[in-house]
Order: C-alpha cells, then sequence, then structure tokens
C-alpha cells in the first residue's frame, strides 16, 4: 500500500506503507481538509510536531513536506515506525524526523518536561476508549500557542477538556477532525466553529 503525499516539497511522492491489522491511514481527502484548517492558524516554518499515535506516519511527513522543523513520532508498532523511517530516508528528511516505539499514552504520562511542540496530531485508533484522558494529559506538552489536531469517529463522544479549548471542529463523513488550543488561566471558552461535510 502507498499513500500520496498532497502539499509541500513532497507533493506526489508516495509512501510505502506495511499492510497491518488495525493501521488505518487518513485518507487523501481527510489531509488535505486537515492541512487546510492549519494553513489558515500555523507557519509550518521552524514548527515542532508531535505525531502521536503515528501508524502510517503520513500527518507527520506531510508536515516536513510543508517545511516543520522537526517531527518526532511515537509508535508502538515497530514494523509501521520502521516503514516511517524507511520513508524518511528515501525523501532526504531523516535529519528532521525522530522515531519512537512507544505507547502513545505511555508517551504522555513519561516525564519529559523539557519538550513542547507547536503542533501536536493525535489519531488515536477508532475504538480507543481513552480519548478523554488524552484530553486532559496532553495540553503540557503544547507550546505557547500551540495546537492539537485530535482525528477521532464521529460514534466516539468525548467530553469538554478542562485544559483545552475546541476552536474547531469539522465533521467529514464518518471522521471528526477537532482542533484545540490550551486554556489559559481563567479564560472564557467560547462557541467554536463547527462544520459538516460529507464526502
Amino acid at each position: 500500500m502507498s499513500i500520496r503525499i498532497i502539499g509541500g516539497d513532497l507533493r506526489g511522492r508516495r509512501m510505502n506503507v506495511p499492510d497491518l491489522p488495525g493501521l488505518r491511514p487518513t485518507t487523501d481527502r481527510v489531509r488535505e481538509s486537515i492541512f487546510n484548517i492549519l494553513a489558515t492558524r500555523l507557519d509550518f516554518e521552524d514548527c515542532s510536531v508531535l505525531d502521536l499515535f503515528a501508524g502510517s506516519g503520513a500527518l507527520g511527513i506531510e508536515a516536513l513536506s510543508r517545511g516543520a522543523k522537526n517531527v518526532l513520532f511515537v509508535e508502538k508498532n515497530r514494523r509501521a515506525l520502521s516503514a516511517i523511517g524507511e520513508n524518511l530516508k528515501e525523501f532526504g528528511v531523516a535529519d528532521r524526523g525522530e522515531l519512537l516505539s512507544l505507547d502513545a499514552m505511555r508517551f504522555l504520562e513519561m516525564n519529559r518536561k523539557e519538550e513542547r511542540f507547536d503542533l501536536i496530531f493525535a489519531d488515536p485508533p477508532y475504538a480507543a476508549p481513552f480519548l478523554n484522558n488524552l484530553l486532559r494529559t496532553i495540553s503540557p506538552l503544547l507550546a505557547e500557542d500551540g495546537l492539537l489536531l485530535l482525528e477521532r469517529s464521529r460514534e466516539i463522544r468525548i467530553v469538554d477538556s478542562p485544559t483545552l479549548d475546541l476552536l474547531l471542529e469539522r465533521t467529514i463523513g464518518r471522521t471528526v477532525i477537532g482542533l484545540y488550543r490550551a486554556k489559559e488561566e481563567g479564560e472564557y471558552v467560547g462557541t467554536s466553529e463547527t462544520e459538516s461535510t460529507i464526502l
């Protein structure tokens, strides 16, 4: 299986993705929507990115293609992580990617307080029971004005996070894309922008 890079310097190149049970690469259309959303809110130049539940690595590699300074790929499946590494080498961007073989929730529990990211991608398994816990624990990893892009199934309900402000939520078919930023202390949380698109 291969996935096409849709934007940036590597546009049109294809990532090789192993055929693994449970591996669910983000589709071209959803990725295009994600990066259209981010383009109005984030300058990828010199951007530090975390790709949690990296899977195919498509989101992180897309960010590198668009100029991100570095991406940390966190993925517990070693075969999937190895494939990400091979793609990084093939595209000549291995020096801007770091690979970490670790469960994403375990990563969030680790004491890595010195690390902050301008953008975090989180695309957990659609049946994951821990989304609310993820939203409670991820904000310390966000840099000032940093953004979290969460991808989930529309069948999964989540509660409002005490530490994150939902800026935008968009439904594309069965997929919901949520864009968050860390709340400031005492910050008023207004109504987020929502829209629904059927593909």
